[in-house]
């Protein structure tokens, strides 16, 4: 819920400053860092928990000792990556 209250706010703050012409140098550097964490951290860490924090321990059922530990590293790399593309395309289209 509250990644839908900031995609909005993330909107409304770029429409009010184009409207009241009030934009400067910090004020867009701030705006790429808000969408890093609202469109990259947000979602990778709500993935993380969702997906991956509870991954039940099935190296006991496939017999592959240490399997529940490399699960959760696979989770954090992929959350990682998530992160890191969604970073790099907001950096390509702020900075075009």
């Amino acid at each position: 819920m509250a990644i839908g209250v900031a995609v909005v706010a993330d909107g409304l703050d770029g429409r009010i400053a184009r409207m009241t012409n009030t934009t400067s140098d910090f004020g867009r550097e701030f705006d790429s860092l808000a969408d890093v964490i609202t469109f990259g951290v947000a979602p990778a860490v709500l993935a993380w928990m969702w997906g991956f924090r509870l991954v039940p321990d099935v190296g006991i059922d496939v017999g592959i000792p240490g399997a529940h530990a490399k699960m959760i590293q696979l989770g954090l790399i992929a959350t990682f990556i998530f992160l890191v593309a969604g970073a790099s395309r907001l950096a390509r289209f702020k900075y075009r």
